[in-house]
């Protein structure tokens, strides 16, 4: 992991085009002194962007990514003491978090960047920096791992119904669920969920192997991990509400690139080859796409390449 961009807080926000390179995950971490009688919380850290040539694949609260942290690693480094330290350090994957070979491979001609917006944490801090981490890693990019939020809001009790048209997506997440007591997600005509709130936690805590409650609950679509049976189109979700309310929900979704999937490729091969002439290995073996770079087809940030 090396250090790519730091900036004062005090600066309430920051942009930063990602350098060259292959990387397998990036880490935020926001650090600093609470002022004087402050307690600065997850929810005061704002909204992340994460674009990737033109289109926002990550746009969503930082709040969501701690608690995501929380869910996926079993623990989010989070602290903030009354008029003393603050700091939380967010994961982000270059794939599903289940994924260990996918990469971002990026080059001269690519235009990928973080948006980090803080002016809440700024005001609560005395001090403090925000840092954005890469973690080098070889591997072939199939995909981008993407977050859409997209939330549902209800001006009193009953039930509220929408359709979201969006490509491929294998979980959905809710947060701030209290006045929710049951869920109903159809994909592209199949009923997946239709259960209280609280049996949708106690699953969530039990595939994501936690020990206590996280205040997340992942509606997972795709149990057998098959890119199969991810491949969509359509989500209808249903939420039951007991009065009005604001619901947090959150898309996960896979957006292919082909393009890079034959670019990566190429360079891990030249960089095995360099590998054998040094006597490094003997014999450079062949890498084979996984199965979604064949299934995928090109996207807006495949474009450039």
């Amino acid at each position: 992991m090396r250090q790519l961009y730091r900036k004062n807080v005090s600066d309430q926000s920051l942009t930063f085009y990602l350098p060259s390179g292959s990387f397998g995950g990036f880490m935020l971490a926001y650090e600093g002194t609470n002022g004087a009688g402050n307690t600065a919380n997850r929810d005061d850290m704002g909204q992340v962007l994460f674009n990737h040539n033109g289109s926002p694949v990550i746009d969503c609260d930082a709040e969501f990514l701690s608690f995501l942290n929380d869910l996926k690693g079993g623990f989010s480094t989070f602290a903030s003491a009354i008029g003393g330290a603050f700091e939380c350090f967010i994961y982000l994957p270059c794939g599903d978090f289940k994924d260990k070979n996918n990469c971002y491979t990026i080059d001269q001609k690519d235009s990928i960047y973080f948006k980090l917006d803080f002016s809440a944490l700024s005001a609560l801090l005395a001090s403090g920096t925000v840092t954005i981490y890469g973690i080098p890693k070889e591997g072939i990019q199939n995909y981008v791992y993407c977050i859409a939020q997209r939330n549902v809001v209800a001006q009193g009790a009953g039930r509220v119904s929408d359709v979201h048209r969006l490509d491929n997506v294998f979980s959905m997440y809710v947060k701030d669920y209290s006045a929710v007591n049951r869920i109903m997600i159809t994909r592209d005509g199949q009923n997946l969920f239709d259960v209280e709130t609280n049996t949708a936690q106690a699953l969530s805590d039990f595939f994501n192997q936690v020990e206590a409650t996280v205040s997340i609950i992942e509606l997972d679509l795709n149990l057998s991990k098959d890119v199969k049976e991810m491949l969509s189109r359509e989500i209808l979700f249903d939420y039951n509400f007991t009065g009005a309310s604001t619901l947090s929900q959150y898309f996960a979704y896979k957006s292919f690139t082909p393009n890079k999937a034959t670019q990566s490729r190429v360079i891990a091969q030249q960089k095995l080859q360099a590998k054998v002439s040094q006597g490094i290995v003997k014999q450079v073996p062949v890498l084979v796409p996984i199965e979604p770079a064949m299934l995928g087809r090109a996207t807006a940030i495949d474009q450039k390449n």
